[in-house]
């Protein structure tokens, strides 16, 4: 319950321990306590009938009933007559609906209301009518509040302090160590108070394996992908061939200094990816300001939070658990590769190519006596003259990946799954290319070599082996005149058919491994750019047909509704995904524009291959059909 309340808080800036956290449920009042300890809320607030708030509700609701009715536009007073004529007619609907059930008129009450957001965001806020009408000025107060329980001054009629239980007609709380109950007329609070003792105390000689689990799942992280400039429309541009075409690269930099952000030091470094032959800047330097904030504030965020662990827990007892996470890490990978080395013969071989015939191999050979693994890639192809070569922190980042993916346990990701594995990657290859080479198709190619590690060990078929990264956009720099045109862009990553295991069928349309995201909805979609999402469907029966069948991929069409430049950075176009143990393979991806003929009477359909960069005309569509 912990993560789901800090996206809903911390996401938005907001510092849940400034908050009271209300518990409902017939089993909220035994787990409150440890919810607002890990998110340092120091007050519980718990009503009398909170167990059985939900019946209690009900018997005493009112009759309602809920009209609403679309208006698109930027809000001013202009607007108002619109507005309050769209409301007259909803509350005549909402009259007579609910004099139909039997309520007299003089008994119905209106709450009239505006779902408004910012521009540009996807966060609508129902703001009620205001005395003066200024809706503007009432949504902007609700943006920028923090949202706080307000509690009654009641009064005080008896405390209990913690370790204790509470129990009434209909429910159980418990009231854990370092909590006070206060008990009013109609709540129950629970109330943290300070200690300067560690509010958990730990030994340092033997690891808890309970807090092991607890400590595992306090950490993770966040990434985020944005417009940096460069030759093509999105930063997963098709055709670079060298690193200064994909936009900005910086090997370091400081973007905040005591504590203030470094604006025009970002805007200039982001302006420098437009100064090279055929490159723009970013499109929206504010969207990147904005996204370089909110990395920097989660960032910040997270310091808050270790400092409040080491508070809460001791610095010296974080540093034995963290080490604790690492060794138990560790000792799953030994155990995984002491089980393979039984059951497979050595070593472990799996080659597998991209489009354009460039291999990646790799070869596992497990030390029975040492447990441990060499993953040396010797065969896989050099370096190419264009995006798909990886960093050689991708193939790390692979192989811790696939061996938490393989072993039965609940481990975070972690440097201790490497210490038992030797990875040797020869300089000059694709996958340790030299640092001025283009990279940007790294996406794609780490979900190559995810392939070929799971092919190594025999335990799953072929996955998508691609991103699919497909995008379209307008402005940059203009190539008759060199001049900067204003413009924005939109980029995505398609979902595709899954592989399939021993005893499971595979999924369709799924976005897996390193392109685990989420697809915009089309709506928004379509209300953000000038396109339609014509299609967005399952391509059936483009798996691989087996005792277990191969998960299909899907197809979309996206019809421009004005000139706009498209982009797709895609693979596996060429050689079929594998099947398992004697499956068939599935099909490979396509994609096709469909453009106007001479006459421009008709669209004539045209395959572009894997990689392509091309302008469409109003009326014109892309296809991708992913494999």
């Amino acid at each position: 319950m912990s993560r789901p309340i800090r996206n809903a808080t911390e996401a938005r800036e907001f510092a849940p321990d400034k908050h009271n956290l209300v518990s409902f449920g017939g089993a909220g009042g035994q787990h409150a306590y440890a919810i607002a300890d890990s998110l340092g809320i120091k007050r519980i607030l718990i009503h009398s009938h909170s167990s059985v708030l939900s019946a209690y509700g009900i018997a005493h609701a009112q009759l309602q009933y809920e009209a609403s009715e679309p208006l698109v536009g930027a809000f001013s007073k202009a607007l108002l007559p619109a507005i309050n004529a769209k409301i007259d007619a909803l509350k005549k609907k909402v009259l007579d609906e609910l004099s139909s059930q039997g309520a007299s008129e003089s008994s119905i009450m209106f709450d009239e209301s505006l779902s408004l957001r910012y521009f540009g965001t996807d966060t609508n806020i129902s703001i009620s009518k205001p005395e003066n009408e200024d809706y503007a000025a009432a949504f902007e107060a609700v943006h920028i509040r923090e949202f706080a329980f307000q509690m009654s001054h009641q009064v005080v009629v008896d405390l209990v302090s913690g370790p204790a239980l509470v129990i009434d007609n209909t429910q159980t709380i418990l009231v854990e160590r370092m909590y006070r109950a206060y008990f009013l007329s109609k709540h129950v609070v629970l109330e943290k108070y300070d200690s300067d003792l560690p509010m958990h105390a730990l030994s340092l000689n033997h690891i808890d394996p309970i807090q092991l689990s607890v400590f595992a799942h306090r950490f993770m992280s966040i990434a985020k992908q944005m417009d940096i400039g460069g030759k093509g429309i999105i930063s997963m541009m098709p055709d670079s061939r060298e690193l200064w075409e994909e936009g900005l690269s910086v090997k370091s930099m400081k973007i905040v200094s005591q504590g203030e952000f470094l604006e025009d030091d970002v805007r200039a470094a982001f302006e420098r990816a437009g100064s090279f032959p055929g490159c723009s800047p970013t499109r929206r330097i504010q969207d990147n300001i904005s996204d370089l904030k909110a990395m920097t504030s989660s960032n910040q965020r997270g310091i808050l939070l270790l400092r409040n662990l080491c508070k809460e827990f001791t610095l010296p007892v974080v540093h034995r658990y963290m080490g604790g996470i690492q060794a138990n890490a560790e000792v799953a990978i030994r155990q995984f590769l002491i089980q393979v080395s039984k059951e497979h013969p050595q070593p472990l071989k799996a080659v597998y190519c991209f489009d354009d015939g460039t291999p990646i191999a790799v070869t596992i050979t497990i030390d029975e006596e040492r447990v441990n693994a060499i993953y040396d890639v010797a065969g896989t192809g050099p370096q190419v003259w264009g995006n798909y070569n990886c960093p050689i922190s991708i193939t790390y980042s692979t192989v811790i990946y696939t061996l938490r993916c393989l072993i039965d346990l609940d481990i975070p990701l972690n440097e201790g799954c490497l210490i038992p594995v030797d990875i040797r990657i020869p300089k000059g290859t694709i996958l340790r290319p030299n640092p001025n080479a283009a990279i940007c198709g790294s996406t794609p190619g780490s979900q190559r070599i995810i392939d070929v590690i799971l092919r190594a060990y025999g335990r799953v078929a072929a996955f998508q082996g691609c991103a699919n990264s497909f995008g379209w956009g307008m402005g940059g720099r203009d190539p008759a005149t060199g001049k900067i045109v204003p413009g924005w862009n939109y980029g995505d990553s398609l979902g595709c058919g899954t592989g399939v295991g021993p005893t499971w069928h595979g999924e369709h349309v799924t976005q897996c491994h390193s392109t685990n995201t989420k697809n915009t909805d089309p709506e928004v979609i379509e209300k953000r750019t000038p396109v339609v999402v014509r299609k967005y469907a399952t391509n059936r029966s483009t798996g691989g047909r087996g005792k277990f069948n191969g998960g299909d991929g899907c197809v979309r069409e996206i019809e421009a509704r004005r000139e706009l430049r498209f982009s797709i950075l895609s693979d596996r176009r060429v050689y079929k995904p594998y099947g398992l143990q004697g499956g068939g393979e599935g099909s490979v991806g396509r994609k096709f524009v469909f453009k106007w003929n001479e006459d421009h009477t008709a669209l004539e359909k045209i395959n572009v291959g894997g990689k392509a960069a091309l302008v469409l005309q109003a009326g014109e569509i892309m296809q991708i059909n992913t494999p």
